[in-house]
């Protein structure tokens, strides 16, 4: 990426239009705004993604159809979804409908370099639309540990290591033999987590031939669990997933399930002196690490 990451990280058009239709052919960089912009704001009305593309240079002040248009066929496609109404700011103050990302929308639009660079700002705007996509029908609500999460994720990882990894990842999907993001079955994701372990193959395959200096650190991640803090985030969240996301997954998909489940258990009345980093790399090494990856944890 120009500016913060080496050549290897900018992705090829090529490669994205072959998984993400929107972004194939004469509205490609039309839905490339929009669904950025969306993306990036989170739930927005029609005319403020135009009144603000607008004055960045993008359109002319009569093309506020072009920008309606490209919405609403976003939402056919599953890009995009209603998402309330609320209140507009110009002229006569109306109820309009707003719109929020899908998950499909959210996964093309990591194509888009500006997303993978503020991704976790992305997230906590879009967490109602994402929640209600992910893991509708259950109580789980991904705002009631997204910050946790996101300490997590800061106290691992430098901004262009996470904007690193969510490249090598987007990569991976997009040279995988998943399908392309219309194809996908079900508005849930469920269709493309067939595809997690491939993609997740791919991409440890290349964090773990980066040059030294640009390397990221996935083995410090299992020795976070000796802190205090985050033993007890993982206890009380690891649980939680697992139920509720099994209410969502389809029987097929249930062998994605038992991990967090059975890292959940592990955990359980384990205090740090324990080393509950190694009690969880013992069960990943029997359950993953014979194709995918291996994990180091060093011993006290």
């Amino acid at each position: 990426m120009p500016g913060s990451q080496p050549l290897r990280y900018i992705l090829p058009n090529k490669l994205i239009e072959s998984k993400i239709p929107p972004f194939q052919g004469t509205k490609a960089q039309n839905n490339r705004l929009v669904l950025g912009y969306i993306a990036i704001k989170g739930p927005s009305l029609p005319y403020d993604v135009f009144k603000d593309l607008k004055v960045d240079g993008y359109y002319k002040e009569n093309q506020y159809p072009t920008v309606y248009r490209r919405i609403k066929d976003l939402v056919k496609n599953g890009y995009l979804m209603e998402a309330g109404e609320r209140s507009t700011k110009r002229g006569k103050q109306t109820e309009e409908t707003q719109y929020s990302i899908t998950w499909k929308g959210f996964v093309a639009s990591l194509a888009i370099e500006d997303l993978r660079n503020k991704i976790l700002d992305a997230v906590e705007r879009n967490l109602e639309s994402l929640n209600f996509e992910l893991i509708k029908g259950t109580s789980l609500y991904l705002g009631d540990f997204y910050p946790s999460i996101r300490k997590i994720v800061y106290t691992i990882f430098s901004e262009s290591q996470i904007e690193a990894i969510v490249t090598i990842l987007f990569k991976a999907y997009l040279e995988s033999a998943a399908p392309s993001l219309d194809n996908v079955r079900g508005n849930s994701g469920i269709g493309i987590w067939f595809w997690i372990i491939q993609i997740a193959q791919r991409a440890m395959s290349e964090i773990e031939e980066l040059p030294e200096g640009e390397s990221i650190p996935l083995m410090n991640i299992l020795g976070l669990l000796d802190d205090p803090n985050i033993l007890h985030i993982a206890q009380s969240l690891l649980p939680q997933l697992s139920n509720n996301f099994r209410e969502g997954l389809e029987n097929q998909y249930r062998f994605l399930v038992h991990i967090p489940s059975n890292i959940g258990t592990i955990l359980q009345g384990l205090e740090p002196e324990d080393q509950p980093s190694l009690r969880v790399k013992e069960f990943l090494e029997r359950e993953l690490a014979r194709d995918y990856f291996t994990l180091e944890v060093k011993r006290e």
